[in-house]
């Protein structure tokens, strides 16, 4: 199930001193804020934004990002 690999992950990454980078792929925003220190918004392809989670739900979004996050209400 979703949750128990999102655990996994999050436990795997805590293990050790050493940092590991994992690129994960999901069009799920809400599992992006809960894995993610930073996240990549594409657009066919094309990086269109580029943040913390935080900066990602600023005013200084792009339009594209900012009309697809419109339906979001997120505080950090």
């Amino acid at each position: 199930n979703r949750t128990q690999l999102q655990d996994l992950l999050l436990r795997l990454w805590s293990i050790g001193e050493q940092r590991k980078t994992v690129v994960f792929v999901t069009h799920d925003i809400d599992e992006a804020i809960i894995l993610a220190d930073r996240i990549i918004f594409m657009n066919d392809g094309i990086i269109d934004s580029e943040g913390s989670p935080s900066e990602m739900f600023s005013s200084d979004t792009s339009p594209r990002l900012s009309a697809f996050l419109k339906s979001f209400k997120r505080e950090f």
